[in-house]
């Protein structure tokens, strides 16, 4: 994750200098995304070195892992590597444990960095459905200016995989292929019911 977050910086580092000189302001906005992108994969390798023991055998305070409700933040990073975002959450995901909530975060976040990374110029709509059955989600893109319908290329590959290895731990499944028309879509259902009112949850992974 912390690979795909710095790809998200390179990218907008690119159209800022591309922009400087005609377009400062646009290329100010620009600067300032890779500002809260950067932030992002620094709190992420934060809490990877967190998993590690002092000399004392005590380990530090680990950041928040984010879940359903980073979300809107992730869009509007997305949006400020220049991919148009539509964010749509419904149902009770408030009731999703931790660790389902942060399995969504992560599949939404690698669908979407796979579409900045692989179809620039696409508009992308993410869709999250929590119901008493499990959580729905969908992230798809339209064909963008340089992305040809077809199988996804490598680096999409492996950011597949690793959503799928995601779903697969809580029983749920996924799907990604190219959709009619041109772009992409991945779906992913986890079947996990809702955590009932004073119902303890389970505990949070990184």
């Amino acid at each position: 994750m912390v690979a795909h977050t710095l790809s998200v910086v390179t990218f907008q580092a690119g159209v800022g200098r591309k922009i400087a000189a005609s377009r400062p302001a646009e290329a100010l906005l620009t600067l300032r995304a890779v500002e809260v992108t950067g932030r992002s994969a620094l709190e992420e390798l934060r809490r990877i070195l967190g998993l590690l023991r002092d000399d004392d055998g005590e380990a530090p305070s680990l950041v928040p892992a984010p879940g359903v409700s980073d979300l809107d933040e992730l869009a509007r990073t997305v949006r400020a590597a220049g991919i148009p975002v539509t964010l749509a959450v419904a149902g009770e995901v408030a009731a999703l444990p931790p660790a389902a909530s942060l399995t969504v975060y992560r599949i939404v976040q690698e669908a979407l960095t796979n579409v900045v990374k692989h179809a620039p110029g696409a508009h992308a709509t993410a869709r999250v459905q929590a119901s008493r059955d499990g959580v729905l989600i969908t992230v798809d893109n339209d064909r963008g200016t340089s992305t040809p319908a077809g199988p996804p290329p490598e680096g999409a590959r492996h950011g597949l995989v690793g959503m799928t290895e995601r779903a697969t731990a809580f029983g749920g499944t996924l799907d990604a292929g190219p959709v009619a028309g041109g772009g992409f879509q991945v779906t992913a259902f986890l079947p996990l019911p809702l955590a009932r009112a004073g119902q303890p949850q389970a505990g949070q992974v990184a």
